[in-house]
């Protein structure tokens, strides 16, 4: 009987290896290339996007945020490819950053890091805001091809400053925002414009995931250098009492074709706004704040920025926006 079920097992297990082999193999053969190719477009839809900060050494530059949000948000690594660069230092390579900034097919999207551009000359950030000053009708023309910018909080001595913002403004035709020059008006209490909740920035999203975390990466790392981190100087030696910061002053005044997003819970006064940017196929959009957006580790709002390009072109379709050029 042994030698009986040894047979009939062996021909079971023949004829499974010949079904299973004719089943298996084209799908194995089949699927394999599909997965690679699959892998390949979603690598391929993975989005370009470029920081602005101060300088290449760490040692020399504040601190950007934006290398922590890669570096702990899986989900962000996925979606999108981050690249950093200094505006200063490819200037002193006698590099122009233009050519990597405004080209559509290499970035989809900047994003300025906090202070990159607030004219400060120990950080070359007096060189970076000329450089968008100087290059505002090709970055215009980079987002009416559906190019993206987010600008983070521009400061001095922690009270936000106007001229940073008039680097973009200038872009449009009678276009304006006013922030409040003032020192020490920090805020961490934010809050979604309820007029303003179908916009894709704010897709899913809620006051709660507008809240700082205790003991979030503000807390953790160190602002500044610690090789100009003097308490002689003033805005280093505040630093230690006022980490606790979604934003750092607000928008004023601005024109109608900006959106006012997210606003302060202090007095309603915007803390974002977002103008889009019509081309004749495709929408951009320039999205100004006086936020820290990194540093306060709003995953949510920042996954947003990484979807904008494609949600943008839904948002606009249908409406009028001849005069948002």
């Amino acid at each position: 009987m042994n030698i009986v079920a040894e047979i009939i097992v062996g021909i079971i297990l023949i004829i499974a290896s010949f079904v299973l082999g004719g089943v298996l193999l084209p799908w194995i053969r089949r699927e394999i290339p599909e997965r690679r190719e699959r892998k390949k477009r979603q690598i391929e839809r993975r989005r370009k996007v470029l920081i602005v900060y101060d300088r290449d050494k760490k040692t020399k530059r504040r601190h950007c945020f934006w290398e922590d949000i890669w570096e702990e948000n899986r989900g962000i690594r996925i979606r999108s490819e981050f690249r950093f660069i200094s505006i200063a230092d490819e200037l002193k390579k006698l590099r122009n950053p233009a050519l990597e900034l405004f080209d559509n097919d290499k970035t989809d999207i900047i994003i300025v890091n906090w202070g990159a551009i607030n004219t400060d000359p120990v950080f070359g950030s007096d060189i970076a805001q000329q450089f968008f000053e100087h290059y505002s009708p090709d970055m215009r023309e980079w987002m009416k091809k559906g190019g993206i910018i987010v600008i983070e909080a521009q400061l001095a001595s922690w009270g936000a400053i106007q001229k940073p913002f008039e680097s973009f403004t200038k872009c449009f035709e009678g276009s304006e925002v006013e922030v409040i020059e003032e020192l020490w008006e920090i805020g961490e209490e934010v809050s979604i414009n309820e007029k303003c909740q179908q916009h894709p920035i704010l897709k899913k999203l809620s006051d709660e995931d507008l809240k700082l975390r205790e003991g979030g990466v503000y807390e953790k790392k160190g602002w500044f250098p610690k090789s100009i981190a003097r308490p002689t100087i003033q805005s280093i030696n505040e630093i230690a009492r006022h980490k606790r910061k979604v934003y750092t002053g607000w928008f004023k005044n601005h024109s109608s074709d900006w959106e006012p997003l997210i606003l302060s819970k202090r007095n309603g006064k915007p803390v974002m706004l977002c103008r889009p940017v019509q081309g004749d196929s495709e929408v951009g959009a320039c999205v100004l704040t006086t936020m820290f957006i990194a540093s306060s580790e709003f995953v949510k709002l920042i996954g947003n920025f990484i979807d904008l390009p494609d949600e943008m072109r839904k948002y606009n379709r249908g409406e009028k926006t001849s005069n948002l050029v």
